[in-house]
């Protein structure tokens, strides 16, 4: 057996073990040597096949903690979610302002449903008059611009309740460090923030009637110095009077 090549076409010739000239018939006929082709494109998948096979072994144990790592992830992140809207209230908007998603503590508070909420502009939620307002456009801009905000808001219920809450409205940047959508992720303060403002105006009460009592008790003391200077004016006339006599 012989190997020769030509024009990228190996050929395997098979011939008697110890003749490698052609056989020769007993009629005296050369019989032709028996050709095998193999083209190096016919062995070239074969050969690719086990190369990929060979790499993917190499390459699958990385796959596989990937995709553990994407698990773990993933698995966080959910946990991290359900976190929060175990005990806070937490909000979806897109860059505009408009709600994409609502929590159903938020939902609850505020007394709205799903429907009543997705699609429609964050200013459904506050007073008119601060939704026209600079300050409110300072707001959003700042949100674009990747700026999170962070303070106590007031936000009117459906009943028109005015809901205190405590937290952050925060930007979330995609895969090229761009905002996309906010998360608003706050808790409701409305009770305590009611106490305090009534202790507020309490203390403010207080202070005011001390005022006015600090008043009474000068009118008082004047009076009375009136009194005194008066009595001892008539001590004087009495003392003239007797001394007349």
């Amino acid at each position: 057996m012989s190997i020769k090549e030509k024009n990228g076409i190996k050929e395997v010739v098979l011939s008697d073990e110890n003749n490698s000239e052609n056989k020769v018939h007993p009629t005296g006929e050369k019989l032709p040597l028996q050709k095998i082709k193999i083209s190096k494109k016919a062995v070239q998948p074969f050969s690719n096949s086990i190369k990929a096979e060979f790499h993917n072994k190499q390459i699958e144990p990385e796959i596989l903690a990937l995709k553990e790592q994407l698990d773990a992830n993933e698995q966080y992140l959910l946990n991290l979610t359900n976190a929060i809207n175990t005990t806070n209230a937490s909000v979806e908007f897109d860059m505009d302002g408009n709600i994409l998603n609502a929590n159903k503590n938020f939902l609850k508070i505020m007394g709205y449903t799903a429907k009543d909420l997705l699609g429609k502009h964050h200013s459904l939620l506050v007073d008119p008059s601060y939704s026209k307002s600079n300050a409110y456009q300072f707001f959003w801009n700042s949100l674009k611009k990747g700026i999170h905000q962070r303070d106590e808001f007031i936000l009117t219920a459906k009943n028109g309740k005015l809901i205190w809450f405590s937290g952050s409205y925060n930007p979330i940047f995609n895969t090229q460090g761009k905002p996309y959508k906010v998360l608003k992720i706050a808790t409701d303060i409305t009770l305590s923030k009611t106490q305090f403002l009534q202790l507020a105006v309490q203390a403010q009460e207080k202070e005011k009637r001390s005022s006015e009592l600090v008043i009474a008790n000068k009118e008082l003391a004047f009076q009375n110095k009136e009194k005194e200077d008066r009595a001892a004016e008539l001590i004087i006339a009495n003392k003239e009077l007797k001394f007349s006599e």
